[in-house]
């Protein structure tokens, strides 16, 4: 059995890698003895985040430069740069029993098949293509005009698996906004013919998906495949910090200027309820790190719970954000980690790209999720949102966690199917 595997190409977004380290686990509790191959730009990051999987090459252009200088991607030579950072996620995943013991054992010593990347010229992507005998893109937010380059490349690989009879599956995806009528077109002529699409929310990325022709028995609801990392790793009480994570960024709507408005704001919160600030860094991207905007707001604040200098894994962030009793998250996997294992959530939201993200997620979960938009009024409808999660956070928890677990069931029984897709199409 050989997988191909469409997920992000780099390795600076710890919500992408946890995503890609659910993906790969499921599909190994499916299929033990597969042989997973995952596209990507960096396959010593790769390795580092998970092993026993196979690198296929691919480069592609940023969407867009990064406006601070490029920063290194570790400062650790290549040859450290394996599994050992990554096995933290798959030891969690495998005391679950999601790993096989033939596999983990594999996995936790850091081993993996040894295999050249492939240069992604057309004729190799298409002959890694035709060797799959399933074509798969990991959860993402990538087909979406804020990103229209990455969104016509992962298109063009389920084109071209389905042009060669492979089956095609997209898992815990978030859809849209499509406007443009450039992807909107190109969009339309392959989404239908994905064999099926997970959805980890139905409030946006259901109606655009029947719009783009997509039949309904093709779709299924899942929720987000990282909230079984945060759900697992659940503990009994919540903290008593506020956590914090604002995306700077170009598609994020959120400048420097916010970063002014929104500092007070923050401070007088925490301040009022004799609680720390809890850092939650996301986004490790060159321009976009959210621990330097993390430190811009809580700049002057004397007490902030920073995580560990060392914490470079999905796993990590998870259990720092236990600290807090409600986070304010401006980013979309802040959110997912917080609210996976009952930690109430503000989710604040500057552009459509994360109107699309974060309302969504609140819809999944209902209580215990709130929304606020970054505009004029933030001083006043961030307060209230937050005072409301506080004063009912612990009543609360319950219901976001059995939210994540019937989203993790969902996200299973999807999976799942994926069987009878391959079974019903062999590869040649």
């Amino acid at each position: 059995m050989r997988i191909l595997v469409e997920s992000d190409y780099t390795y600076y977004n710890l919500g992408e890698i946890a995503m890609l380290q659910v993906t790969v686990s499921r599909l190994h509790e499916i299929w033990p003895g597969a042989s997973i191959h995952v596209l990507t730009e960096d396959p010593a990051g790769l390795a580092r985040y998970c092993p026993w999987t196979l690198p296929v090459v691919r480069r592609r252009p940023p969407e867009r430069p990064p406006e601070r200088p490029v920063a290194e991607r570790s400062d650790e030579p290549p040859a450290q740069r394996s599994g050992e950072v990554g096995r933290d996620g798959f030891n969690l995943l495998q005391r679950y029993g999601r790993w096989p013991r033939s596999i983990a054992s594999k996995l936790l010593s850091g081993t993996r098949a040894a295999a050249p990347g492939l240069e992604s010229d057309p004729s190799q992507l298409a002959e890694a293509i035709r060797a799959a005998d399933l074509v798969v893109v990991a959860g993402m937010g990538g087909i979406t005009d804020w990103f229209e380059g990455f969104a016509r490349d992962i298109l063009d690989t389920m084109a071209l698996a389905i042009e060669h009879g492979r089956p095609t599956a997209m898992l815990g995806q978030g859809m849209g906004p499509i406007e443009r009528h450039s992807l909107s077109d190109r969009a339309s002529e392959v989404l239908p013919q994905v064999s099926l699409i997970a959805l980890r929310e139905r409030l946006h990325s259901y109606p655009l998906l029947l719009r783009l022709g997509v039949a309904p028995e093709r779709i299924v609801i899942t929720g987000d495949d990282a909230l079984e990392l945060p759900y697992r790793a659940r503990v009994e009480r919540l903290g008593d910090g506020l956590g914090l994570n604002v995306r700077t960024g170009w598609y994020s709507g959120v400048d420097d200027s916010v970063i002014g408005r929104l500092r007070p704001v923050l401070h007088e919160m925490a301040r009022l309820r004799g609680a720390p600030l809890v850092p939650i860094p996301i986004s490790l991207t060159p321009g976009e790190h959210d621990a330097l905007t993390a430190s811009q707001l809580t700049a002057g604040y004397p007490t902030v719970t920073d995580p560990p200098a060392h914490a470079r894994t999905p796993l990590e962030i998870i259990r720092h954000i236990q600290h807090c009793r409600v986070v304010v998250a401006g980013s979309y996997h802040a959110a997912v980690f917080a609210l996976g294992q009952g930690v109430p959530t503000v989710a604040l939201v500057g552009s459509s790209y994360y109107a699309v993200k974060l309302e969504g997620i609140a819809d999944m979960f209902g209580t215990g999720c709130e929304v606020v938009a970054v505009d004029d009024g933030l001083p006043s409808t961030l307060p209230a949102a937050v005072t409301r999660l506080w004063d009912t956070a612990e009543r609360v928890r319950p219901s976001l966690l059995e939210a994540s677990a019937r989203q993790i069931e969902a996200g299973e029984h999807a999976y799942r199917r994926l069987a009878d897709l391959v079974a019903g199409t062999p590869a040649q």
